[in-house]
């Protein structure tokens, strides 16, 4: 379990690993995102994952079928019609999105989204999303962790997975690289070790780094490079995962 430190520092206990097995999702699909109507939940170049078999609720991000349209949107039903759905952008990462749609349930078929992959990718058509094969980044082996509290809301809400990939060599080219990404980072001395769903900043001063809150809550914190053997105050990175998509809980 992470946290993206609000109202209290998550001990990163030792725990027995387990496996997430993604037949535990049902029968799903990707869809390669070209739109900006879910930001920031997933931009554009990302794929998202849907259920084929759960439905959908009153908020929930979907991707939705309309004869051969398809739309990455956030749905509502229609208070004053219920056989139709609202289909409405999240204008909270850009202003630059489609208007508010209005369509016929039985004639939309609603996906719920219930992952997102942090892919870096361009996809074809003219579509606000398209279907894909997969996602290479599922293709690794990843570790998965569960979010503590609501800190990172809305990117990655409490209870949500976290699916990271370990950095093998925390040197200073490794961690430049990753400036921007999301990042889960063990920090402490020996005897006390913190886990933090953080994005990874600038330098603060020499082989100091800052880890920035990526919700709506949490604040920033400072954290040496633990191979610049400083003697600092300043807590070391002992560990550093590279994040590379969320599973949703289902509700």
């Amino acid at each position: 379990r992470v946290s993206a430190r609000s109202s209290f520092d998550l001990l990163a206990a030792g725990l027995d690993a387990g496996k997430f097995d993604f037949a535990e999702l049902g029968a799903f699909a990707c869809y390669g995102v070209r739109s900006q109507g879910l930001s920031p939940i997933a931009l554009q170049g990302q794929v998202v994952i849907v259920s084929l078999e759960a439905g959908a609720s009153d908020g929930d991000p979907v991707v939705a079928l309309s004869g051969s349209k398809a739309y990455l949107r956030r749905l509502f039903s229609d208070r004053n019609d219920q056989s139709r759905v609202v289909l409405a952008c999240d204008r909270s990462g850009t202003e630059r999105v489609p208007p508010t749609l209005v369509l016929p349930r039985a004639k939309t078929r609603l996906l719920p989204v219930i992952g997102v992959v942090y892919e870096e990718l361009s996809f074809p058509g003219r579509e606000e999303v398209v279907e894909v094969e997969s996602s290479e980044l599922l293709e690794r082996a990843l570790v998965a962790a569960t979010v503590a509290d609501d800190s990172a809301f809305p990117i990655i809400r409490a209870e949500d997975l976290v699916l990271m990939e370990p950095v093998a060599n925390l040197d200073m080219a490794a961690v430049e690289h990753l400036e921007d990404s999301l990042v889960v980072a063990e920090v402490g001395t020996e005897s006390e070790v913190f886990a933090y769903l953080k994005r990874l900043g600038g330098y603060a001063g020499p082989g100091i780094r800052i880890l920035e809150n990526i919700g709506l809550k949490g604040s920033a914190l400072s954290v040496a490079i633990s191979d610049e053997g400083l003697s600092t105050d300043v807590a070391a990175i002992r560990k550093l995962f590279r994040v590379h998509g969320t599973i949703r809980k289902c509700d």
